[in-house]
């Protein structure tokens, strides 16, 4: 059900993203981070939004945390 959940956060995010309503949307995809925090397009979704509000800091580290999941990703595929 979290993942579900996630999932409709995400879907929220992107439509305030989508509305140029950034801090709607970062706070969408931090309310889908908390619910499934294995997902590296919830944090890069987010730090893009983080840019736009020029919260580049901010943005640096759900970069950051997209890389290091992502390569945690591959590392189980392998």
């Amino acid at each position: 059900m979290p993942v579900a959940q996630a999932e409709h956060h995400k879907g929220l995010g992107n439509k305030y993203f989508a509305e140029h309503d950034y801090r709607l949307a970062i706070q969408e995809y931090s309310t889908a981070i908390i619910k499934d925090a294995s997902q590296v397009t919830y944090f890069t979704n987010r730090a893009l939004c983080y840019s736009k509000l020029e919260r580049y800091n901010e943005a640096i580290q759900d970069c950051r945390r997209a890389i290091e999941l992502d390569s945690h990703t591959g590392e189980e595929a392998a």
